[in-house]
């Protein structure tokens, strides 16, 4: 079993690493290279798994101590957005890591509130603001703001880095 989730988490990597992306393309560092990573640190990732028919992009889960990230293709061929959505939500899992370690609710986001919307207004469209305002609840727009904009300008590579630093512990 553990050698048919490797192959399936590495074709899906491959996939994802031959199409092109706009944050990755200075960076040796591959959307593959941070699927592995999510894997490796005990995140199950999933390719068009059952939440894909809600008509989301993707989605970064988590009980207890079980931690999932689905990124949904909708059987397209890989895009940018599928990139994108892979970096976005990674953010999320640094969230989530980060708000395990300290305690704090689950929507608080890495930067503190008032960067996280000057963050967002630099990096993210009027249009873009608008509809993450319209499409979430009040009390995850931060986060979610702070993923949206992050996907847009950190690398593969980068995210790598701060997941390292925030979510893989020393033994």
């Amino acid at each position: 079993m553990k050698l048919l989730k490797r192959l399936g988490l590495t074709l899906t990597g491959l996939v994802l690493s031959v199409a092109p992306t706009f944050a990755t393309t200075t960076d040796p560092r591959t959307t593959a290279d941070l699927l592995n990573l999510m894997d490796e640190s005990g995140i199950t990732v999933v390719l068009d798994g059952p939440r894909c028919n809600q008509g989301i992009d993707g989605a970064y889960q988590w009980t207890g101590i079980a931690r999932r990230m689905v990124i949904c293709t909708h059987g397209q061929p890989i895009d940018a957005n599928d990139h994108n959505t892979v970096r976005h939500e990674t953010i999320h899992a640094l969230q989530h890591c980060k708000n395990s370690i300290l305690e704090r609710p689950s929507n608080t986001p890495l930067m503190e509130p008032r960067k996280v919307i000057e963050y967002a207004e630099d990096v993210l469209t009027p249009g873009q603001l608008a509809s993450i305002r319209r499409q979430y609840p009040r009390d995850v727009w931060l986060i979610e703001l702070e993923a949206f904009a992050g996907a847009e300008v950190l690398t593969a590579g980068e995210l790598m880095e701060l997941f390292n630093q925030l979510c893989v512990m020393e033994a």
